[in-house]
């Protein structure tokens, strides 16, 4: 491998993220989606030829105007309302989407199950807010030509409205 300054600098010059234009962003909050309006907002944005869950809804005819064609990928972690304790795993890359479930937020998890070390524990703390603990949207979109703006109303669309989310806090409190 080639140290040289100069070569190193003309590398950097010609990065695949330069040449192309690929940028990316972090959608991030602390307020959870809601079940149903994240799924009907998937299916607008990344509608299915066959799936049995959703036969019965009508799919969309032109997916020209979503926001999510212009990305290559976006991963992350979620919070969905009607399941408190649980994280999810947010997974698309081209044509493949997938939520799955990653396991209990930490601040679902009784303390003396966590890492004893005080590194892991500052590293899990570091995530806490005082109301919400470690739940939050963070999902990092990574693409070409995005419109933030317009990925992050829609997905901010999903999420519970004050309403709802004051019923959320009075059932899991």
């Amino acid at each position: 491998s080639c140290d040289h300054t100069a070569h190193v600098q003309k590398r950097s010059k010609t990065s695949a993220a330069k040449r192309f234009g690929i940028v990316s962003f972090v959608y991030e909050r602390r307020r959870p989606f809601h079940p149903i309006r994240l799924k009907e907002l998937v299916l607008r944005w990344m509608p299915v030829a066959v799936n049995k869950e959703v036969e019965d809804h009508e799919m969309p005819k032109d997916t020209s105007t979503s926001p999510i064609r212009t990305v290559l990928r976006s991963k992350g972690f979620m919070w969905i309302s009607n399941s408190h304790s649980t994280a999810y795993y947010w997974s698309h890359a081209g044509q493949h989407f997938e939520i799955r479930n990653e396991g209990d937020w930490w601040d679902a998890i009784p303390s003396e199950d966590w890492p004893e070390d005080e590194g892991p524990r500052n590293s899990i703390l570091a995530d806490f807010d005082e109301k919400n603990g470690d739940r939050r949207q963070e999902i990092v979109f990574i693409g070409v030509g995005m419109d933030e703006a317009a990925i992050s109303a829609q997905l901010d669309s999903a999420l519970l409205t004050d309403e709802e989310l004051e019923k959320y806090y009075e059932l899991w409190k």
